[in-house]
Protein backbone atom coordinates (compact mmCIF):
# COMPACT_ATOMS: atom_id res chain seq x y z
CA UNK A 1 0.00 0.00 0.00
CA UNK A 2 2.75 2.23 0.62
CA UNK A 3 4.29 1.70 -2.73
CA UNK A 4 1.31 2.28 -4.64
CA UNK A 5 0.70 5.56 -2.66
CA UNK A 6 4.26 7.00 -3.28
CA UNK A 7 3.74 5.78 -7.42
CA UNK A 8 0.24 8.25 -6.54
CA UNK A 9 1.93 10.96 -5.30
CA UNK A 10 4.90 11.07 -7.84
CA UNK A 11 2.34 10.84 -10.45
CA UNK A 12 0.52 13.67 -9.33
CA UNK A 13 3.78 15.73 -9.30
CA UNK A 14 4.43 14.94 -12.51
CA UNK A 15 1.29 15.75 -13.79
CA UNK A 16 1.57 19.14 -12.04
CA UNK A 17 4.92 20.63 -14.14
CA UNK A 18 6.21 21.66 -17.39
CA UNK A 19 7.43 19.25 -19.62
CA UNK A 20 10.96 20.53 -18.95
CA UNK A 21 10.48 20.59 -14.91
CA UNK A 22 9.02 17.00 -15.08
CA UNK A 23 12.74 16.27 -16.07
CA UNK A 24 14.10 17.58 -12.81
CA UNK A 25 11.66 15.78 -10.28
CA UNK A 26 12.31 12.72 -12.65
CA UNK A 27 16.09 12.85 -11.78
CA UNK A 28 15.55 14.55 -7.88
CA UNK A 29 13.32 11.10 -7.51
CA UNK A 30 16.13 8.42 -8.96
CA UNK A 31 18.56 9.96 -6.47
CA UNK A 32 15.97 9.70 -4.02
CA UNK A 33 15.74 5.95 -4.45
CA UNK A 34 18.93 5.43 -4.80
CA UNK A 35 19.56 6.54 -1.41
CA UNK A 36 16.32 4.35 -0.07
CA UNK A 37 17.71 1.53 -1.80
CA UNK A 38 21.33 1.36 -0.32
CA UNK A 39 19.66 2.44 3.36
CA UNK A 40 16.94 -0.28 3.44
CA UNK A 41 20.16 -2.90 2.32
CA UNK A 42 22.09 -1.83 5.07
CA UNK A 43 19.04 -2.29 7.21
CA UNK A 44 19.07 -5.93 5.92
CA UNK A 45 22.34 -6.76 6.70
CA UNK A 46 22.44 -5.10 9.85
CA UNK A 47 19.63 -6.92 11.62
CA UNK A 48 20.32 -10.12 10.49
CA UNK A 49 18.82 -10.72 6.71
CA UNK A 50 15.22 -10.67 8.00
CA UNK A 51 12.96 -11.41 5.19
CA UNK A 52 10.50 -8.21 6.13
CA UNK A 53 13.67 -5.82 5.29
CA UNK A 54 14.55 -8.02 2.35
CA UNK A 55 10.93 -6.89 1.38
CA UNK A 56 11.49 -3.34 1.86
CA UNK A 57 14.82 -3.56 -0.44
CA UNK A 58 13.35 -5.24 -2.70
CA UNK A 59 10.12 -2.65 -2.97
CA UNK A 60 12.96 0.29 -3.15
CA UNK A 61 15.00 -1.43 -5.99
CA UNK A 62 12.01 -1.99 -7.92
CA UNK A 63 10.71 1.98 -7.59
CA UNK A 64 14.89 2.65 -8.32
CA UNK A 65 14.58 0.54 -11.55
CA UNK A 66 11.08 2.53 -12.27
CA UNK A 67 12.61 5.75 -11.74
CA UNK A 68 15.62 5.24 -14.31
CA UNK A 69 13.02 4.10 -16.67
CA UNK A 70 10.49 7.22 -15.95
CA UNK A 71 13.82 9.58 -17.36
CA UNK A 72 14.60 11.44 -20.74
CA UNK A 73 16.30 8.80 -22.84
CA UNK A 74 19.07 11.00 -23.35
CA UNK A 75 19.61 11.43 -19.63
CA UNK A 76 19.26 7.67 -19.38
CA UNK A 77 22.35 6.94 -21.31
CA UNK A 78 24.39 9.33 -19.33
CA UNK A 79 23.50 7.34 -16.32
CA UNK A 80 23.28 4.21 -17.45
CA UNK A 81 27.15 2.91 -16.10
CA UNK A 82 26.86 4.39 -12.48
CA UNK A 83 23.03 3.18 -12.82
CA UNK A 84 23.71 -0.13 -13.70
CA UNK A 85 26.89 -0.50 -10.94
CA UNK A 86 24.69 0.41 -8.22
CA UNK A 87 22.51 -2.36 -8.96
CA UNK A 88 25.11 -4.82 -9.28
CA UNK A 89 26.60 -3.79 -6.14
CA UNK A 90 23.44 -4.13 -4.09
CA UNK A 91 22.32 -7.16 -5.82
CA UNK A 92 26.09 -8.75 -4.78
CA UNK A 93 25.73 -8.06 -1.11
CA UNK A 94 22.84 -10.30 -1.15
CA UNK A 95 25.42 -13.18 -2.34
CA UNK A 96 26.85 -12.83 1.21
CA UNK A 97 25.93 -14.18 4.54
CA UNK A 98 24.94 -12.75 6.65
CA UNK A 99 27.83 -13.07 9.55
CA UNK A 100 30.48 -9.48 9.38
CA UNK A 101 33.36 -11.80 8.18
CA UNK A 102 31.23 -13.03 5.26
CA UNK A 103 31.47 -9.45 4.32
CA UNK A 104 34.63 -8.56 2.12
CA UNK A 105 36.38 -6.01 3.48
CA UNK A 106 36.40 -3.74 0.51
CA UNK A 107 32.77 -4.01 -0.41
CA UNK A 108 31.36 -1.44 1.99
CA UNK A 109 33.73 1.02 0.43
CA UNK A 110 32.50 -0.47 -3.28
CA UNK A 111 29.09 0.21 -2.09
CA UNK A 112 29.25 3.81 -1.45
CA UNK A 113 31.33 5.26 -3.88
CA UNK A 114 28.62 3.44 -6.29
CA UNK A 115 25.96 5.45 -4.79
CA UNK A 116 28.03 8.68 -5.01
CA UNK A 117 28.89 8.41 -8.35
CA UNK A 118 25.22 7.37 -8.97
CA UNK A 119 23.95 10.73 -7.06
CA UNK A 120 26.78 13.17 -8.25
CA UNK A 121 25.82 11.99 -11.95
CA UNK A 122 22.25 12.05 -11.81
CA UNK A 123 22.92 15.78 -9.45
CA UNK A 124 24.77 17.13 -12.81
CA UNK A 125 22.31 16.37 -14.77
CA UNK A 126 19.84 17.98 -12.85
CA UNK A 127 21.44 21.53 -13.00
CA UNK A 128 19.88 24.32 -10.94
CA UNK A 129 16.22 23.98 -10.61
CA UNK A 130 15.53 21.41 -7.77
CA UNK A 131 12.64 21.13 -6.06
CA UNK A 132 13.00 22.41 -2.16
CA UNK A 133 11.04 19.94 -0.84
CA UNK A 134 12.34 16.86 -3.19
CA UNK A 135 16.13 18.59 -2.58
CA UNK A 136 15.74 18.20 1.38
CA UNK A 137 14.32 14.79 0.71
CA UNK A 138 17.27 13.33 -1.26
CA UNK A 139 19.70 15.48 1.58
CA UNK A 140 17.65 13.50 4.35
CA UNK A 141 17.49 9.86 2.71
CA UNK A 142 21.74 10.23 2.25
CA UNK A 143 22.52 11.51 5.73
CA UNK A 144 20.14 8.76 6.92
CA UNK A 145 22.02 6.00 4.29
CA UNK A 146 25.55 7.23 6.11
CA UNK A 147 23.99 7.06 9.69
CA UNK A 148 23.00 3.65 8.93
CA UNK A 149 26.59 2.56 7.45
CA UNK A 150 28.29 3.79 10.19
CA UNK A 151 25.77 2.06 12.44
CA UNK A 152 26.09 -1.18 10.69
CA UNK A 153 29.56 -1.12 8.85
CA UNK A 154 31.56 1.48 10.80
CA UNK A 155 31.98 3.89 7.89
CA UNK A 156 30.78 5.74 5.00
CA UNK A 157 32.97 6.13 2.33
CA UNK A 158 32.45 9.40 0.64
CA UNK A 159 35.00 11.59 -0.59
CA UNK A 160 34.35 15.58 -0.27
CA UNK A 161 34.75 17.48 -3.10
CA UNK A 162 34.30 21.20 -4.55
CA UNK A 163 32.33 20.88 -6.80
CA UNK A 164 29.31 22.12 -5.71
CA UNK A 165 27.08 19.33 -5.10
CA UNK A 166 25.24 18.33 -2.08
CA UNK A 167 27.13 15.17 -2.42
CA UNK A 168 30.48 16.58 -2.28
CA UNK A 169 29.11 17.96 1.16
CA UNK A 170 30.10 16.17 4.82
CA UNK A 171 27.25 15.48 7.04
CA UNK A 172 27.45 18.59 9.22
CA UNK A 173 27.20 20.92 6.44
CA UNK A 174 24.07 18.86 4.76
CA UNK A 175 22.39 19.07 8.44
CA UNK A 176 22.41 23.25 8.53
CA UNK A 177 21.50 23.42 5.26
CA UNK A 178 17.93 20.98 6.08
CA UNK A 179 18.14 23.44 9.69
CA UNK A 180 17.27 26.24 6.81
CA UNK A 181 15.06 24.32 4.23
CA UNK A 182 12.88 22.49 6.91
CA UNK A 183 12.13 26.23 9.04
CA UNK A 184 10.41 27.11 5.69
CA UNK A 185 8.80 23.73 5.12
CA UNK A 186 7.45 22.64 8.37
CA UNK A 187 4.88 25.34 8.22
CA UNK A 188 3.83 24.16 4.44
CA UNK A 189 3.23 20.90 6.30
CA UNK A 190 1.09 21.96 9.29
CA UNK A 191 -1.26 24.76 6.91
CA UNK A 192 -2.83 21.62 5.61
CA UNK A 193 -3.62 20.09 9.08
CA UNK A 194 -2.26 21.43 12.23
CA UNK A 195 -1.87 17.71 13.97
CA UNK A 196 0.45 16.67 10.98
CA UNK A 197 2.43 19.99 11.24
CA UNK A 198 2.88 19.02 14.87
CA UNK A 199 4.16 15.21 14.24
CA UNK A 200 6.53 16.37 11.52
CA UNK A 201 7.82 19.12 13.91
CA UNK A 202 8.49 16.21 16.39
CA UNK A 203 9.66 13.44 14.38
CA UNK A 204 12.31 16.59 12.67
CA UNK A 205 13.39 17.35 16.38
CA UNK A 206 14.87 13.83 16.84
CA UNK A 207 15.80 13.60 13.34
CA UNK A 208 18.21 16.71 14.33
CA UNK A 209 19.40 15.17 17.47
CA UNK A 210 20.28 11.71 16.47
CA UNK A 211 22.01 13.17 12.38
CA UNK A 212 23.68 15.61 15.11
CA UNK A 213 25.45 12.91 16.77
CA UNK A 214 27.20 10.75 14.58
CA UNK A 215 30.55 12.05 13.05
CA UNK A 216 31.07 9.96 9.84
CA UNK A 217 34.85 10.55 9.77
CA UNK A 218 35.56 9.09 13.53
CA UNK A 219 34.68 5.55 11.75
CA UNK A 220 32.85 4.00 15.42
CA UNK A 221 29.82 2.60 15.95
CA UNK A 222 29.33 5.31 18.50
CA UNK A 223 27.16 9.36 18.00
CA UNK A 224 29.73 12.12 19.19
CA UNK A 225 27.69 11.63 22.73
CA UNK A 226 28.80 8.24 23.00
CA UNK A 227 25.87 6.85 23.21
CA UNK A 228 25.22 4.04 20.11
CA UNK A 229 23.71 4.89 17.31
CA UNK A 230 20.24 3.84 16.01
CA UNK A 231 19.86 3.30 12.31
CA UNK A 232 16.23 1.47 12.86
CA UNK A 233 14.77 4.40 14.14
CA UNK A 234 16.62 6.77 12.58
CA UNK A 235 16.03 5.53 9.18
CA UNK A 236 11.66 5.07 9.79
CA UNK A 237 11.61 8.46 10.84
CA UNK A 238 13.63 9.37 8.10
CA UNK A 239 11.37 7.46 5.28
CA UNK A 240 8.22 9.15 7.24
CA UNK A 241 9.83 12.59 6.94
CA UNK A 242 11.03 12.38 2.95
CA UNK A 243 7.49 10.76 1.94
CA UNK A 244 6.02 13.70 3.58
CA UNK A 245 8.40 16.42 1.57
CA UNK A 246 7.26 14.41 -1.78
CA UNK A 247 3.89 15.06 -0.60
CA UNK A 248 4.45 18.42 0.11
CA UNK A 249 6.30 18.93 -3.36
CA UNK A 250 3.19 17.72 -5.36
CA UNK A 251 1.18 20.10 -3.16
CA UNK A 252 2.77 23.08 -3.96
CA UNK A 253 3.74 22.18 -7.55
CA UNK A 254 -0.05 22.11 -8.04
CA UNK A 255 -1.18 25.27 -6.95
Amino acid sequence: MRALRLLLIGCALLLSLPLQAQGNVQLELLQLHACRSVGSFLSLRGEGLQPEHLQVLRRDTKQLQAGFAAIDPAQRGSLQQTYAHLLARLEEGLSYGPSEDDLPWRYPEQLSRALVDLLRAADGLDGDQNDAPLLSAIKLELLATQYAAQAYLGYFEATPGADGSYVSQGEQQLLAELDTSMAQLLPLMAAGAADQGRRASADWRYLRMALGDFDRTGRARLGRSGRPLAPLMVGRHARGMSERLVQLAAVTEAR
